[in-house]
């Protein structure tokens, strides 16, 4: 498994099955917005600025897949991409 690079100060890390989102707000804004989305065997996480639509390719998303005994096997990571899209941009 290819180690993952640090996305806007956040990491996945596939050996303790977590998401680490950024410490700070993307943006210098006051937050930002999370996504989540279960699609069997995927696990979709996504976060971009507030007031951010989930049309806009401004969502950074990482995937996770999840095999048939919940273990994850493969973590991948996108930038500036859509929410609304993630199904079909992995």
């Amino acid at each position: 498994m290819a180690d993952r690079e640090i996305i806007y100060g956040g990491e996945a890390n596939i050996s303790q099955r977590e998401i680490v989102y950024p410490p700070e707000p993307v943006g210098g804004l006051s937050g930002n917005i999370k996504r989540h989305e279960w699609a069997d065997p995927y696990d979709y996480l996504g976060y971009a600025i507030i007031g951010s639509l989930e049309t806009e390719s401004v969502w950074t998303i990482t995937r996770l897949t999840v095999n048939g005994a919940g273990v994850v096997t493969d973590v991948d990571v996108l930038t500036n991409v859509k929410w609304s899209e993630r199904a079909i941009i992995f």
